[in-house]
């Protein structure tokens, strides 16, 4: 899978894995993934699999606060970047996933990174590539002298009088003759040629004594309609020593920092695409004075596309220190301790150009943290009777704590709409949400 170009890990997975079903529930970047592991398994909780990353519980709870349609759902797994990937396993039956307990019962994704070999030569690599993204269709609407003319005959149809259709002469009180109709195509506005762009810089290499990997990414890519982006870069470093014959210690850390621009489009009713497309196409775009026009129910498309500030900045950390003792030639004991932590800031700010930002303009912001921690312990017994039997034992315990918390704050009536920050707004209003757990399992 290292050649394929993907944004986060599981979209990797599409089509690969036997029994796996995985497809984007958003065509918006950083968007959610739908991944299933032999169907759905309960009605109310959560389908989706257990994600391990070098020993770490992945927290895949969705952080975005913001509604705005289908692409609400956002992907925690694309702060990972794929090229730091050595592998990826798929546990399904009931036996592999057993030792995860009820968390393993939707199935478990464990990912493998890098690290570095022992003899090896340190060895520099750079992996870059570049993708141009187009929609394959795009909708075909009526011209204004069709849309002028399919009026006309509405209006006939309905019993109304032919010399008085609403498209006529102007000079005998129409709006024009169906012909004289401009044709505004507002769809051309809202769809482009997206671009993807990848850029990975790694070193990995190791002595007798200590391997190590360091990776560092940077992807962007765009949404192939306006505004919507996504970008993410990424450090990782992962390290492993062993101190004496029988004590070996490391880490694998991951740092993340992503940019989400969550605008207002996929099936939200009156979005980027849904207020280009539902627009009649012999409407103008800009008024008389320069303004943006508006028709009913929908914002004018370019106001949305210039002036939405849907912003969600995201700090991921995902780090894993171990440490392994050899007691015996059979008898490994291991220690590890482990943090998964998570935060959302979103910044979203309407002004005055669109309707949620009349009359004088409307602000929110969220700020959403998760922090999985993680403990293990575990004593691992392994002993060969001669060359076709095995015999493992393994008994430990994990300890696993899980906090969230979100913090809103609305703000509404600002001075201008220079003035995005809800500091700035005369009415302000927050909020405040706190989550809390523990949990523990024994591993037989």
């Amino acid at each position: 899978m290292k050649n394929i170009p993907a944004a986060s890990p599981d979209q990797l997975l599409q089509g690969k894995a036997p029994g796996v079903q995985v497809s984007a529930n958003s065509g918006v970047p950083g968007g959610g993934v739908f991944i299933r592991i032999r169907g759905s398994n309960s009605v109310n909780a959560s389908n989706d699999p257990l994600y391990v990353v070098d020993g770490v519980f992945i927290n895949n709870t969705n952080l975005i606060a913001t509604g705005l349609g289908n692409q609400v759902s956002s992907n925690p797994l694309a702060d990972l970047n794929p090229q730091d990937i050595e592998s990826m396993e798929i546990l399904k039956d009931a036996n592999a996933t057993a030792i995860y307990g009820s968390r393993g019962a939707n199935g478990v994704v464990l990912i493998t990174t890098k690290r570095g070999k022992a003899g090896d030569k340190t060895r520099i690599t750079f992996n870059t590539y570049h993708a141009l993204s187009k929609a394959p269709k795009q909708y075909q609407l009526a011209s204004g002298p069709e849309l002028a003319t399919l009026e006309n005959e509405r209006f006939i149809n309905d019993g109304g009088n032919p010399a008085l259709v609403p498209y006529r002469s102007v000079a005998s009180g129409g709006r024009g003759l169906p012909e004289e109709q401009p044709t505004f195509d507002r769809l051309s506005d809202v769809f482009r040629p997206a671009q993807t762009h990848s850029y990975e810089l790694s070193a990995a290499g190791g002595s007798a004594k200590t391997q190590f990997y360091i990776g560092a990414g940077y992807f962007t890519q765009e949404s192939v309609a306006k505004p919507s982006a996504f970008d993410r870069f990424s450090l990782r470093v992962n390290l492993d020593n062993s101190v004496t014959d029988k004590l070996r210690i490391g880490t694998s850390t991951a740092l993340s920092r992503t940019h989400r621009n969550v605008s207002s489009n996929d099936n939200n009713p009156v979005g980027v695409i849904n207020s280009a497309l539902f627009t009649r196409a012999n409407l103008p775009v800009y008024n008389p004075d320069g303004s943006y026009a508006k028709y009913g129910s929908f914002d004018n498309h370019l106001a949305l596309i210039n002036n939405l500030n849907n912003d969600a900045v995201g700090s991921r950390v995902i780090s894993n220190v171990y440490g392994t003792y050899q007691f015996a030639k059979n008898l490994t004991f291991r220690s590890s301790w482990s943090i998964d932590f998570n935060d959302m800031y979103e910044n979203n700010f309407n002004n005055t150009l669109i309707l949620a930002g009349q009359p004088r303009g409307t602000a929110s912001s969220f700020l959403s943290r998760d922090i999985t921690l993680l403990n293990e312990q575990t004593l691992n017994y392994s002993v060969n009777f001669g060359q076709d039997h095995l015999l493992q034992a393994l008994v430990g315990n994990t300890l696993q704590r899980n906090t969230f918390q979100r913090t809103t704050l609305a703000g509404q009536q600002f001075p201008g709409n220079d003035l995005t920050t809800i500091a700035s707004a005369a009415t302000q209003t927050g909020r405040l949400v706190a989550l809390a757990g523990w949990a523990g399992v024994v591993f037989r």
